[in-house]
Formats: structure tokens, C-alpha cells, sequence
């Protein structure tokens, strides 16, 4: 890349995943996918007494997305945000998929 437009290039690497969190997330007038999902667990758990373990599961794995694709954007990261969830109780520490395989 050119001198000075380092960053442009990143940023526009980053638009495909900017688009997609901002429709998990939400903004400022619109409700995303993460809060329907919030209130869905928040009426059964309000109703019937327990919270729905694998609507916490996406729950969680959307919104560790959502916080990677954020610190991409925010430059706090130089690694791209990978299209995974890792739904669960913690992070896995490998990396998943093709690159943990090849070496």
C-alpha cells in the first residue's frame, strides 16, 4: 500500500464485518438481533423461571463477535475478526479452523 492510505485499506477490509455487526447490535434507533434475543430470555425467564441455555450461548458468541469487529474498527487490533461464534461459558485460546491445522 501506499504511503498514508495504510489505513484506508484497512478500514475498508473491515466493511463487510462492520455491516453485519451493526445489524447484531443495533444503534441508536433501531433494535439489533442481540437485544430481540435479550428480551426473548428475559420474558422466558420472567414466565416459565429459566433462562434458555443455548439462547445464552448465541447470546454470548454474538456479542464476543461483535466486541472483536469493534476493536478492529477502533484499530486496537491488527487481526481481522474471524466469522466464527464461540458460544459458551469462556474464549477458546487456540486459534479454530484451517490455520491451527496446518502447522
Amino acid at each position: 500500500q501506499r504511503r498514508g492510505f495504510a489505513l484506508i485499506g484497512w478500514w475498508l477490509l473491515g466493511i463487510p464485518q462492520y455491516v453485519i455487526a451493526g445489524i447484531f447490535a443495533g444503534g441508536a434507533v433501531q433494535v439489533g438481533l442481540i437485544g430481540v434475543l435479550v428480551c426473548v430470555a428475559a420474558l422466558v425467564l420472567l414466565f416459565r423461571g429459566f433462562y434458555l441455555q443455548s439462547v445464552f450461548e448465541l447470546v454470548v458468541g454474538l456479542n464476543r463477535w461483535v466486541l472483536r469487529v469493534c476493536a478492529y474498527a477502533v484499530l486496537l487490533t491488527p487481526e481481522y475478526p474471524p466469522f466464527r461464534l464461540d458460544p459458551g461459558a469462556r474464549e477458546p485460546s487456540a486459534p479454530i479452523g484451517p490455520a491451527a491445522t496446518a502447522t
